[in-house]
């Protein structure tokens, strides 16, 4: 204890643990608010309008007193006052200030205006801070940030910022009558609208939209770039009108919304430069909606996530695993390939939609800049991200955090325990990442087989060789989920007679696999049978084909070469599969050909083919079974289920025995 007296010091012998507080502010940032506080700014509208529409919500406003160094004359006033309906009136005179509001200017343009102070504002340093005190029928609004009560700061002519916020009527700042109508008046100018060119612009999902500031008749044509640490790209011809106000389309090459730095607006027009930051507008309204998970989503559309952004992104898919599917099916499975119009949309939602929403046309249920769109417009650039984007390193080991340089080696930990969301430096954990893939497996499974599945097994396929490799168990989880996406995807294909993006990504898959375990080629061949129902003619070989600088291709095996894929690929095709032998035995007994007796034949089983085959037992000593179901097996002859050894040697041979003493035929398989 002495150790911790008056003046003294408690040195750490390690870091805290502040998980539990991050975990539970980060729960925090999910429950939406009360909405009494909003921010204000004249990127959408003028600062005027926005506070009258709060005023609506509020019944209306009672009265109306002004803080502010600046004055329009008695316009700006005169503006707010008419904007908010209101003619109760009072503007503070404080001891100095850089103005005075002229009251008796004001009475003769017919505007009747009291003086107030109270004690907050009565300092005597120079008066430099913007309050609007405005008292409604069911409230009380306090609206203060860089606005003065100018036409230019209250018209949205100057780019301001405010907050409002929404406190009970009984709230006061305790105002009086002034003694005088003057104070000491520094002679301070008013801030120019602006003090050099610049650009004031947002990106909302589809344009970009802005206004270019502090330049003599801005009208004309200009060359717009968009600019982001080292990259700068050019975007299409900008059209400037006489206000300055202008929209474009961003670079094709270079979607706003996932850059990693912050971005800038360039226009250029003869040697005249213009610059400004661009705002997210999506981005910022997916936050205020859906908190940090927003901010991961964010972070893996730059690029630069960590293992806790992909945890944390997973966890939010384990729990709605439908968003991203609705949000695949918005985009077309994410890429101009897998679309069945061959091209995306530009935009995710309608234009009616991606409406600017300001303070002034939100609802009376506004709750915290909650809006129903953002976070989807996020999700769509994941989907477009997922499906364009080759994944980085999956090796994060170099990816500690500098906290724990200052360990030992020996005590250094890569163990990642159940429910911990991985940090810096880890592998995502494999438990986090099959519940998330688990949840969407089950919902696509729950709808109908075919080609309405196809944009959500484009994501889900997608995730599977962007996110899997970088879980703990990498290979084990891949090998699973490709299995179980094969599996999910037969029946869906979308292409007729020609080949689909799902018919690419199949190839793909099996022609690894081929790749990987050579002996496993006939299993790949067959496989593929079974996906399009039928033999691959000459056509579909050569279409389907594996493209090695394919981007899918490149996904699945980066280390690959052009030589292995079509090694694998051509060692796939020649092979004998179970289904075509069974086929062709089939079709040799009952042209009475010579026939191949299979090897996996039981004795019983080459007596009776044989017999069939010379003529010397019936031809219905042997059956085909045209169709297949997935889980009891019944003999196409009789009808009696077979037996489960039976089953087992019809689904790894596709050939039989039915055990039935009244029945006793040779089933062989020709379904897929």
């Amino acid at each position: 204890m002495a150790l911790t007296g008056s003046g003294q010091r408690l040195e750490a012998t390690r870091k805290p643990d502040l998980s539990q507080f991050v975990d539970a502010c980060r729960r925090a940032s999910l429950v939406s608010g009360s909405g009494s506080s909003r921010v204000l700014h004249t990127l959408f509208g003028p600062l005027d309008e926005q506070v009258a529409g709060m005023a609506d919500e509020l019944g209306g406003a009672v009265s109306l007193t002004v803080v502010s160094p600046f004055f329009s004359s008695h316009h700006g006033v005169e503006r707010l006052a008419v904007a908010l309906g209101c003619e109760n009136v009072a503007v503070a005179v404080p001891p100095i200030a850089p103005s005075i509001f002229d009251f008796a200017g004001a009475r003769r343009a017919g505007l009747e205006v009291t003086p107030v102070t109270c004690e907050t504002f009565s300092d005597t340093r120079s008066l430099h801070a913007k309050v609007f005190d405005i008292a409604c029928q069911k409230g009380r609004l306090l609206v203060s940030g860089s606005g003065n009560a100018t036409t230019a700061a209250l018209s949205g002519a100057n780019v301001e910022a405010m907050v409002a916020r929404i406190v009970d009527r009984s709230t006061s700042l305790g105002w009086r009558p002034s003694g005088t109508h003057e104070g000491a008046a520094t002679g301070e100018r008013s801030p120019d609208a602006t003090s050099s060119p610049c650009i004031v612009a947002h990106f909302d999902g589809r344009e970009i939209i802005g206004r270019v500031f502090g330049v003599p008749n801005p009208s004309g044509d200009w060359i717009a770039y968009l600019s982001s640490g080292t990259r700068k790209s050019a975007a299409d011809i900008v059209a400037i009108g006489p206000s300055g106000s202008f929209r474009c389309a961003p670079p094709k090459d270079m979607d706003p919304i996932t850059l990693s730095a912050s971005a800038q607006v360039i226009l250029e027009r003869d040697d005249v430069e213009v610059r400004g930051w661009l705002m997210l507008e999506k981005l910022l309204d997916a936050i205020r909606e859906k908190g940090p998970v927003a901010r991961s989503v964010a972070r893996m559309l730059s690029g630069s996530d960590t293992p806790a952004d992909v945890a944390a992104v997973l966890e939010y898919l384990a729990q709605n695993p439908s968003s991203l599917i609705k949000a695949a099916e918005r985009q077309e499975g994410g890429r101009v390939d897998r679309s069945s119009k061959r091209a995306l949309p530009e935009i995710s939602i309608s234009a009616d939609q991606i409406a600017p929403v300001s303070a002034f046309d939100m609802p009376s249920t506004w709750s915290g800049g909650r809006t129903s769109t953002a976070f989807d417009s996020l999700l769509d650039a994941l989907v477009r991200h997922f499906a364009n984007s080759i994944p980085g390193p999956t090796d994060d080991a170099g990816d500690d955090e500098d906290d724990g340089l200052d360990e030992a080696p020996a005590k250094k930990s890569t163990k990642t325990t159940p429910g911990k969301i991985g940090k810096r430096g880890q592998r995502i954990p494999v438990f986090l990442a099959r519940k998330a893939f688990d949840n969407m497996f089950t919902m696509l499974k729950a709808r109908p087989v075919g080609p309405e599945r196809a944009p959500g097994l484009h994501v889900l396929f997608d995730m599977i060789i962007q996110i899997a490799p970088r879980s703990d168990q990498p290979e084990e989880l891949t090998l699973d989920c490709l299995r179980r996406w094969m599996s999910l995807a037969l029946g869906c294909r979308t292409g007729g007679e020609g080949v689909d993006g799902l018919d690419r990504a199949a190839a793909a898959i099996v022609t690894k696999w081929a790749m990987d375990d050579p002996e496993n080629a006939t299993g790949c061949h067959a496989a593929l049978q079974r996906w399009f129902g039928r033999v691959l003619d000459e056509d579909i070989i050569r279409d389907l084909e594996p493209d090695p600088f394919g981007l899918d291709e490149r996904r699945l095996a980066p280390d690959a070469t052009e030589a292995g894929w079509h090694a694998a690929w051509t060692s796939v095709i020649p092979t004998t599969t179970p289904w075509f032998a069974a086929n062709a035995l089939y079709k040799a007994l009952r042209n009475g050909e010579a026939i191949e007796i299979p090897r996996e034949a039981t004795a019983d089983e080459i007596d009776i083919l044989r017999r069939v085959a010379s003529g010397d037992a019936k031809a219905n000593r042997v059956v085909a079974m045209q169709t297949r179901p997935s889980k009891k097996i019944n003999c196409p002859a009789c009808h009696i289920a077979l037996s489960a050894v039976q089953q087992a040697r019809l689904v790894k041979h596709r050939l039989a025995s039915c055990s039935n003493t009244f029945c006793n035929k040779v089933i062989v398989d020709l379904s897929f």
